[in-house]
């Protein structure tokens, strides 16, 4: 074993023994420490007090345990078994980094420019630059109020990523399965595999995009200060188990989205996807241009849903306001084939285009329509005013008070209406 006990100061300087103990002053510029098996550690603080000042450190041990008031300005080469640094300059880890676990806490930046491969990894600086590969199976990182970014040909790799910054911007080509505990100001991902938010997900602002089949699932709390915005262009975004999603705004862009749990989401802003469901317990704005094959909303809140934007259908719109109302508002307009929907008032009075009515039943309902209509359900109501181009009932109407049928063209009548209309075929109104 070798202990440094003195003072040590060389411009370059190589040591090799079973296990060095850096019980003082350690200087070098260029410095490579190899204890092979053995260990390489120093005492932190007390009469011992040892600690490494150095350029580039190289080192190979089955643990390397610098803790205390280092100065160490580069990492080359690394081989070891267990790492753990504590830094006080701004560090760069240039060369092959190579640990079965890695702790590294830097007052200062931190920028990865070779390649870094660990089982375990807990990164802490001011900044975090991620300039080159970056693996890991459980990967920590810490800037507090800085950034963590990556640049260039930058990319991570990691099972389970936990993350805190103001700061995160991991762009290109990563590959994360799983979102642990995660604490950003503004927070933006590109991944390339299929990808569990875990949490919880706390973040001002939030972008996640994923390239591959499975797209994201919602495993756990994520809450949002501002704007969310999914993207899964060859996947789905759902959510499983507990999870739900707490934001102001929501984006989305996916073959399929499943939010199932006890979401919390006032305005949906831009919407792209095939069949689209939301569950949500606060009252929710579509604000702005929705466009998918099928979409269903439960709404459990007493604001219900507000149609305030453009809302395109392929096929079928399922609307549930179980506690609240279905309104539209401003430019707000819905084209669909069919209507579904349940509230204690509906209100649909925009620029809309419905072929068809299925399922309705609500207190009071008001539909204006640009498009010839067929009401080919059941529509239940304690009072119902329709207006359409022209009207065909082979359905069911039954309503308590006033019913108001109004159109430009014919209204033909071959199911039931209850109580039966004065005129329920012909043109212009029957009430």
């Amino acid at each position: 074993p070798l202990t440094i006990a003195g003072s040590f100061n060389a411009t370059d300087a190589s040591l090799a023994a079973s296990d060095i103990r850096i019980n003082a002053n350690l200087d070098a510029t260029t410095l490579s420490l190899d204890a092979k098996g053995g260990t390489i550690t120093n005492a932190a603080s007390g009469s011992g007090s040892g600690y490494v000042t150095a350029s580039n450190l190289d080192a190979t041990a089955s643990l390397v345990a610098l803790t205390g008031s280092n100065a160490i300005t580069t990492l080359g080469s690394i081989n070891v078994g267990s790492f753990t640094l504590d830094d006080n300059a701004p560090l760069t880890i240039a060369g092959s980094f190579n640990a079965t676990s890695a702790s590294i806490t830097n007052t200062g930046s931190l920028d990865i420019a070779g390649s870094f491969n660990a089982t375990d990894a807990s990164l802490a600086a001011s900044d975090i630059g991620i300039n080159a590969n970056l693996d890991a199976t459980t990967l920590s990182l810490d800037a507090n109020a800085g950034t963590i970014a990556n640049a260039g040909s930058g990319y991570v790799n990691a099972t389970t990523l936990d993350a805190v910054a103001s700061l995160v911007a991991l762009t290109g080509s990563n590959a994360i399965t799983t979102l642990g505990n995660v604490s950003a100001g503004s927070f933006t991902l590109d991944d390339n595999v299929p990808l569990t938010v875990a949490g919880p997900f706390t973040a001002t602002s939030a972008s996640l995009t994923d390239t591959s089949a499975g797209g994201f699932d919602i495993a756990g709390q994520v809450s949002v200060a501002s704007l969310l915005a999914l993207s899964a262009t060859g996947g789905s975004i759902t959510s499983s188990g507990t999870g739900s999603i707490s934001a102001p705004t929501l984006d989305a862009t996916a073959s399929l989205v499943a939010l199932t749990g006890s979401n919390a989401i006032t305005t949906l802003g831009s919407i792209r996807a095939g069949n689209f469901t939301l569950d949500d317990n606060a009252p929710l704005t579509i604000a702005g241009s929705f466009n998918a094959t099928n979409a269903s909303f439960a709404d459990t809140s007493a604001g219900g849903l507000d149609i305030a934007g453009q809302v395109s259908l392929a096929s079928l719109l399922a609307l549930s306001a179980t506690s609240g109302s279905i309104t539209s508002s401003g430019t707000g307009s819905i084209s669909a084939p069919t209507l579904d929907a349940a509230a204690s008032l509906v209100a649909l009075t925009g620029s809309n285009v419905i072929t068809t009515l299925g399922s309705i039943n609500v207190g009071t309902f008001t539909l204006d329509d640009n498009a010839p209509l067929t009401i080919a359900g059941s529509l239940v109501a304690q009072r119902a005013a329709i207006s359409a181009a022209d009207l065909t009932i082979p359905g069911v109407i039954l309503v308590d008070g006033a019913l108001s049928l109004a159109t430009s063209g014919t209204i033909s009548e071959t199911g039931t209406i209850d109580p039966p209309c004065s005129r329920s075929q012909g043109r212009g109104t029957c009430c």
